[in-house]
């Protein structure tokens, strides 16, 4: 069975599911695939909380907000600073309610471009073909996670977790756990760890400890909305002025860590390691040893690797099994784009974390879902 659309969105979180109603609301016929929410619910932990504030929501409208969610559900948000992810992903359901946004929850296992026809196919899990003249990938983190090969050759796999691949921290209750990294992520797991019985927790990252103060975020959301404006401008910068942007959103997402947070990291069993590396890790039994460069060493029984994420769309599975890949100018993993967000395969969009390298790095971000949205459907209103 095949069906036909205009613009087919992959991905039900929520970049997709900001451009679906985008698409609702101006009345482009589209399909948006993918089990909704679905990384926010299996690979984010229990009782993580949001960096976001209210003013993040999914709405291009402006109508179905955060905050007109709490107002509806009669909470007060001043009872839900940091915001828990349980209450962003009820948010999210309630959005979908109010938008109507119906995802097809099954998977796309292989896209391909037939260039005579100018439209893509899309071979689905449950042997459905979906026939589209756009694309829009909402891909999210979920092919991007970065293991360092430190770890992935010399340990069992058994023996060391990617945070993302976390949803419950309760298994690590009276372990020993070394927490790699020294972002936001890091910190978080180490407190979770913490608090969900684990034994010991140890923490080590090659550089100075971020500062614990609230992050100004206030200059981001004027910026996103000239973006959503005029997409040109922000490409049209200078290099040093996309630079001083860069640097600017930087410092404030990766050298600052949320006050709340600082006070779960203050026990005696949470021991931190600034400006370390290990060594070498050696398996003994049913524990490893691992040791740092400053000639200390310790014992855990697992390792969490919060190491972010590294964008390199060739991991994508649908796009290897298909002849997009082949089509499309990539650099240093991340797809070329224009200012509306297209690749360079006439019709393919791409946002969220693939869209860093050309638009910037609050594309990683939820912050931009509007923008995006606002982007690629003002485009699409126009063609």
């Amino acid at each position: 069975m095949s069906i036909n659309t205009n613009l087919l969105i992959i991905g039900a979180g929520p970049f997709g599911l900001s451009m679906s109603a985008f698409c609702l609301q101006n009345s482009i016929k589209h399909l948006i695939v993918g089990k909704s929410m679905d990384f926010w619910k299996n690979n984010m932990p229990e009782g993580m909380k949001l960096r976001s504030a209210y003013d993040w929501h999914l709405d291009p409208a402006g109508i179905d907000t955060f905050e007109r969610f709490m107002q509806v559900k009669e909470l007060n948000p001043d009872d839900y600073r940091p915001v828990p992810i349980e209450l962003y992903l009820e948010y999210a359901g309630w959005f979908q309610k109010q938008k109507n946004i119906i995802p097809v929850e099954s998977m796309v296992t292989r896209l391909d471009f037939n260039e005579d026809r100018s439209e893509f196919i899309a071979e689905m899990d449950n042997g459905e073909k979906i026939v589209s003249k756009n694309v829009l990938l909402a891909l999210g983190f979920k092919y991007f996670k970065n293991i360092p090969t430190e770890f992935s050759e010399q340990l069992p796999a058994e023996k060391y977790s990617h945070a993302c691949d976390i949803s419950s921290f309760s298994k690590f209750n009276n372990k020993k756990c070394l927490v790699m990294g020294g972002r936001m992520s890091a910190f978080e797991s180490a407190a979770l760890l913490y608090e969900s019985g684990a034994s010991e927790v140890y923490m080590s990252y090659r550089h100075d400890t971020p500062e614990f103060t609230e992050s100004d975020w206030d200059w981001v959301t004027p910026l996103l909305n000239k973006m959503a404006e005029t997409p040109e401008w922000y490409r049209d910068l200078d290099e040093s002025e996309k630079d001083k942007i860069g640097k600017r959103f930087f410092g404030e997402g990766r050298l600052k860590m949320e006050p709340w947070l600082k006070p779960r990291l203050d026990k005696e069993s949470i021991n931190i390691f600034p400006n370390t590396e290990i060594t070498e890790i050696i398996e003994s039994g049913d524990k490893l040893k691992v040791n740092f460069n400053y000639g200390e060493h310790i014992t855990v029984d697992h390792v969490i690797l919060a190491t972010g994420y590294k964008v390199d769309i060739n991991n994508v599975p649908f796009l290897k099994s298909g002849n997009i890949l082949e089509k499309l100018k990539i650099i240093n993993g991340y797809p070329e784009l224009s200012a509306h967000l297209q690749t360079s395969v006439q019709g393919l969009y791409v946002t969220s974390m693939l869209a860093m390298r050309d638009m910037g790095m609050f594309f990683g971000f939820t912050v931009s879902v509007n923008a995006s949205s606002k982007i690629v459907g003002n485009y699409l209103i126009k063609k």
